[in-house]
């Protein structure tokens, strides 16, 4: 099975792809304000196991084929993690995890949708996956700020950017270890992204800025969505 799959830009299956995007995220935007709190959490574990069911089926499929390798689908990629972060935030709702989804979540995701490039080949199944949870990492943290009313603080976008360079050592290391390229810390993406800029490790240097950038300007869009109670705390409450 072919690895690295690329979705040529404006091709049929990019359109297809956005356009189930657009109807899964519409569908989820209507939801979120029907229905009561006991019946939205029913809803939410309902979403997030499925969520988590998509991914574990992709991973016995790849591992049943054989062609599931540890160097290329651990969920070490940031979307990845934040596909396993948007699984606890429904779960849990934890909003400790809520400042990383969010900012990770809705750029690492809309990026993926704009220029798809699926790591572990192209088999249909495999295709559908990836749209799901890349779709499903933008929308949870857009659900749980018009469901539940969670806000931001001013500064949780210099949080978020911390994280990143916090997994940047482990990650490396792991890399070493497994001959991988998770975060895309040893190679360039291969897709077609006008924020990768030359080769390693100049183009690393163009995602910190990248991220900087996006996470400013995100961060400023939700303004009106600050608070002064601090966001990046433990709390489990209900709606």
């Amino acid at each position: 099975m072919p690895v690295q799959y690329i979705i040529p830009v404006g091709s049929a299956e990019w359109w297809f792809g956005l356009i189930f995007s657009a109807a899964y995220g519409i569908g989820i935007w209507r939801w979120s304000r029907a229905g009561e709190s006991d019946s939205r959490r029913f809803w939410e574990r309902i979403w997030a196991l499925s969520i988590l069911s998509s991914w574990l089926g992709v991973q016995f499929f790849l591992i049943s084929g054989g062609w599931w390798r540890f160097n290329n689908d651990l969920p070490l990629q940031l979307c990845g993690i934040s596909n396993l972060l948007s699984v606890s935030v429904l779960l849990s709702r934890n909003r400790r995890l809520f400042v990383p989804l969010f900012f990770w979540g809705i750029v690492g995701g809309t990026h993926s949708l704009l220029t798809p490039q699926v790591t572990s080949g192209s088999h249909p199944l495999l295709v559908a996956e990836y749209y799901i949870f890349h779709t499903s990492i933008i929308l949870v943290p857009l659900y749980m700020i018009r469901a539940h009313g969670w806000r931001l603080m001013r500064y949780d976008w210099l949080k978020a950017l911390l994280y990143n360079n916090l997994l940047l050592l482990p990650v490396s290391g792991i890399n070493l270890w497994l001959d991988a390229n998770y975060m895309y810390l040893v190679e360039p993406p291969k897709a077609d992204n006008p924020f990768i800029v030359g080769e390693w490790p100049l183009y690393i240097f163009g995602f910190e800025v990248a991220a900087l950038l996006h996470y400013l300007l995100l961060s400023t869009l939700f303004r009106s969505h600050w608070k002064s109670v601090p966001a990046f705390q433990a709390i489990n409450s209900k709606s």
